[in-house]
C-alpha cells in the first residue's frame, strides 16, 4: 500500500549546536497529503515543496513543450514531480534525507529520479527498508520491477549552505 508521506532528515553541520526537538508538521500539496518530519533545532528545519506537473506540447511538431500544474490527468499520463528543498535558516545543514513516497495512483519511471549529487535508494515495502536501484530484490529473491517502488529516497552527502535550495526530482505514470 502506497502512502503518500515526505519523511527529511538533517544535522547541523560545524559548529554543531544542540539537538532540541523533533518537528513535524503536515502539508497538503497538489493533492497529495505529506508529513514532514525534520530533527533540528526548532530555527533549523528545510522547507519542502513538492511540484506535480504535466509536459504538454506547445507546437504542432511537438519538440517544444512546457510544464504546467498536474491538474487534468488521463490514464498512462506522465507526472513531473519537483521536490523544492530549501534550507531558510542561517546554519548549513548536514546529511540532509528525504525520502518520498510513490502517489498511490502512480507508479514510478525507471531510472527518472535524479538530485542534485544525491545517492538514490528505493524501497519496494512501503519504505521499510531500501536499496540502490539495482539491488532491490523480492521476498523471493528475483530482481524488482520499477511499477513496484513505493518510495525514494534522496540522501546528499554534502551540506546544505544557508538560504539555499536543492531540487530532487522523479516522474510517475498517472494510472
Amino acid at each position: 500500500m502506497n502512502q503518500p508521506y515526505l519523511k527529511i532528515t538533517t544535522r547541523w553541520a560545524w559548529p554543531a549546536p544542540r539537538l532540541r526537538s523533533e518537528s513535524m508538521c503536515l502539508l497538503v500539496l497538489t493533492g497529495l497529503c505529506l508529513a514532514v518530519m525534520a530533527t533540528s533545532a526548532p530555527d533549523a528545519t528545510p522547507q519542502v515543496t513538492l511540484i506535480a506537473e504535466q509536459r504538454i506540447a506547445i507546437d504542432s511538431t511537438l519538440t517544444t513543450y512546457r510544464f504546467v500544474p498536474a491538474e487534468n490527468l488521463v490514464q498512462d499520463q506522465e507526472v513531473h514531480y519537483t521536490l523544492r528543498i530549501s534550507n531558510p535558516s542561517e546554519f548549513a545543514l548536514r546529511e540532509v534525507q528525504v525520502t518520498q513516497a510513490v502517489p498511490g495512483n502512480t507508479r514510478y519511471v525507471e531510472k527518472s529520479a535524479t538530485g542534485s549529487g544525491a545517492e538514490l535508494s528505493f524501497s519496494i515495502d512501503d519504505g521499510q527498508s531500501f536499496a540502490g536501484a539495482g539491488a532491490l530484490k523480492n521476498p523471493d529473491g528475483s530482481a524488482a520491477q520499477a511499477a513496484q517502488v513505493t518510495h525514494i529516497r534522496w540522501r546528499f552527502p554534502y551540506s546544505l549552505p544557508p538560504q539555499s535550495v536543492v531540487l530532487a526530482r522523479f516522474r510517475a505514470v498517472f494510472q
